[in-house]
């Protein structure tokens, strides 16, 4: 078996950056990545995403805060159709704009064994640190009956496996510490004899079904030597899997030392899995006759995933969760790259249409938004305050009601205000319709008395009268764009991350004028 060690050599880099450039890490450049990969495979190395290819399934998740809104119903449309031509399934859920269910729509569609998700999503996404996915607290696992497998270099000792409550108290441990984990007990030797001096062990490994899905986020593996280094392991791997077939490499280390306690522990990001495979690369380096690998016991933390505590609450986890599923994510608020990205910027989109108005002469500007509009209402503010234009309090209105009853009711307030504004910024499409109606109904013409510009351009923008002058975020090609990612990410899972930024448009139609 070809080790990282060995591509590592032949790349003339370390181990720690071959394992980034076969994950595809954020950390290295496409062409260092490439080439890495590129020499792995000229090794015999069998690249990960090659299996997980073969598992896809031909259906895409997609989560949109709601279908109602033309807006995402014109993408959904888009993206359905340019899916369709590359022989892909659409599943469609809305997250009603909540946070929380938009994690769950998410793992709704994991369990429909969807092979990717693209997230429509206006919430801020937030990075997990290191640190707060390795929770202390996770107990350890009952292994007493969980050993499911070993390499045929170890079926020597399957026999010897037993279950045992001993506390390893020589060692400063607790019984809590080991709870009926797995022990070998009196250990044989493994791969060295006299024939194969200095030869590497390449196969010798251990695999446990913890029969269930279990968020887990430490190993812990108990050595038995008998003299200097001899059964200890020096490389090794922890890896973890939902299905027994794709494997996720959770923990890696290469030229392990001896450590007098015996006791090492391999902490990793929590990740759900079902099986968990302990790896040896290699007896240590150039050995003598008779050295033997050999563990006395392997202990598991974590707990059963969906226990309250530990459902994934964020985006970023339920990723790093997922090694076998591509995710996309659509979005107009900044943050971190946690997966391939089609981003466009809030504050742009607002500035587009408010320079807009700006530059027709206007400057009693109103604001009529919904309750889910907040950060857009906060892009007008900054912008109104950033280009010194004061509004009343009373210019800005925020609806309980939705859609074009929303606009109504806002056109309403706007016209008990002492002095009416010239122009107004509508949150959405659907508003802004709302907003004509009602002038149309009050005697206000539009655009002689009263300019309207709203964001999210649809097709339908250009036949209310007046047509409607808009920012559009994304084109009629936006669902060919989202596919070509898809595509190509499932060609090549380990790639660098995309960010791709669209730049919002505006669109001049009959409802701006000069003031």
């Amino acid at each position: 078996m070809v080790t990282l060690k060995d591509i590592a050599k032949a790349a003339h880099v370390n181990v720690s950056t071959v394992s980034k450039a076969l994950h595809g890490s954020s950390d290295l450049n496409e062409q260092t990545i490439a080439t890495i990969q590129e020499i792995a495979k000229s090794l015999g190395y069998h690249l990960r995403h090659e299996t997980e290819q073969k598992k896809r399934s031909r259906v895409v998740g997609a989560v949109v805060p709601e279908i109602n809104e033309s807006f995402y119903s014109m993408i959904l449309d888009s993206l359905q159709s340019s899916l369709k031509e590359h022989k892909f399934d659409m599943l469609v859920m809305q997250s009603q704009h909540s946070k929380e269910e938009e994690l769950h729509c998410i793992k709704q569609l994991l369990n429909s064994q969807v092979s990717s998700i693209v997230l429509f999503s206006g919430n801020q996404i937030e990075e997990d640190k290191a640190q707060n996915l390795q929770s202390p607290e996770y107990p350890p696992i009952d292994l007493s009956y969980y050993l499911e497998e070993m390499s045929d270099s170890a079926t020597g000792i399957k026999q010897d496996v037993v279950t045992t409550n001993h506390s390893y108290e020589r060692w400063g441990l607790g019984v809590a510490s080991l709870v009926d984990g797995i022990l070998f007990d009196n250990p044989r030797y493994i791969g060295v004899n006299e024939e194969e001096v200095g030869q590497p062990v390449t196969d010798l490994w251990i695999r446990l079904d913890l029969k269930d899905r279990y968020l887990v986020n430490k190993l812990v593996y108990y050595s038995y030597a008998l003299g200097d280094n001899q059964g200890l392991p020096k490389d090794y791997s922890v890896e973890v899997s939902l299905d027994g077939e794709i494997w996720k490499t959770v923990y890696e280390e290469t030229d392990h030392s001896y450590q007098d306690s015996l006791v090492n522990e391999c902490p990793f990001p929590a990740t759900e899995a079902r099986y968990v495979r302990f790896n040896v690369y290699q007896v240590a380096g150039k050995c003598d006759v008779g050295e033997y690998v050999c563990l006395r016991e392997i202990q598991i933390y974590g707990e059963k995933a969906g226990s309250e505590r530990n459902v994934p609450r964020t985006f970023s986890k339920i990723i790093n969760s997922n090694p076998g599923v591509s995710f996309f994510l659509v979005t107009t608020a900044e943050g971190p790259v946690l997966c391939d990205t089609i981003y466009c910027d809030e504050d742009e989109i607002v500035g587009k249409a408010l320079n807009h108005l700006v530059q027709l002469g206007h400057r009693r500007i109103a604001y009529i938004g919904d309750r889910h509009s907040e950060k857009m209402k906060e892009s007008f503010l900054n912008f109104m305050e950033s280009n010194g234009i004061s509004i009343p309090d009373e210019y800005i209105v925020e609806n309980e009601s939705r859609y074009e009853k929303c606009g109504a009711d806002g056109l309403n307030r706007l016209l008990t205000c002492n002095h009416l504004p010239t122009a107004v910024f509508t949150s959405r499409y659907e508003i802004a319709v709302g907003t004509i109606s009602m002038a149309e109904k009050s005697g206000i013409n539009i655009p002689g008395d009263l300019s309207i510009v709203s964001v999210s351009d649809t097709p339908q923008a250009r036949y209310i009268n007046p047509s409607l002058t808009t920012v559009r975020l994304f084109g009629g090609d936006f669902g060919q764009l989202v596919t070509s990612l898809i595509t190509s990410r499932n060609a090549n899972p380990t790639k660098k991350r995309e960010q791709i930024r669209v730049k919002p448009r505006l669109i001049y139609r009959d409802s701006t004028t000069f003031v």
